[in-house]
């Protein structure tokens, strides 16, 4: 008869790990504090699938959720959430209104939501890679080097809670 294997012998087991994305607090998809006034608006079902799809592409990449705050309220500064099929400004297109002729990539890449969303991602690891400790505006500008830099700040409040509210119904 062999002797009983202690606890601490015993192989791990494959119990799941705990849900990184589980019980967000608005305090975690605000960690700098929000900066300036406020805006908000009431989003129609696409503009929440497209905020659906950023949180989503977030997620699949194992980045902060703090990170889809910031692509949320750029994409709501930058086209309401809105994806753009026709150039608005210059050549712009879709939720980001990323540019073909600044390489971004093709019309029909820019307007597909999950491509546009790793595109921005990709941006926002490269040009801010401190974002986690960096205020929301200053993050998103060094991605799209805006001429009104501040104007992604006011919608953080939205964006965290739009974030938080999809994590929290599990739509994501």
């Amino acid at each position: 008869m062999s002797a009983p294997v202690s606890s601490a012998a015993r192989p791990a087991s494959s119990a799941p790990k705990p849900d990184p994305y589980a019980n967000v607090t608005i305090a975690s998809l605000e960690p700098t504090g929000l900066y300036g006034a406020q805006q908000y608006f009431t989003p129609n079902s696409s503009q929440w699938a497209n905020a659906r799809t950023i949180v989503a592409v977030t997620k699949q990449r194992g980045m902060p959720l703090y990170a889809a705050v910031i692509a949320v309220a750029t994409a709501m500064q930058e086209s309401s959430l809105i994806n753009l099929t026709r150039a608005t400004n210059a050549d712009s297109l879709g939720l980001f209104q990323q540019r073909p002729s600044m390489g971004w990539g093709t019309p029909a890449q820019l307007t597909d939501p999950v491509y546009a969303t790793n595109a921005f991602l990709s941006a926002l690891k490269s040009y801010a890679p401190n974002y986690r400790s960096e205020a929301l505006w200053r993050a998103a500008q060094a991605v799209q080097r805006s001429g009104f830099p501040t104007a992604y700040a006011q919608w953080e409040a939205q964006a965290a809670r739009m974030v938080q509210a999809l994590i929290a119904n599990g739509s994501v």
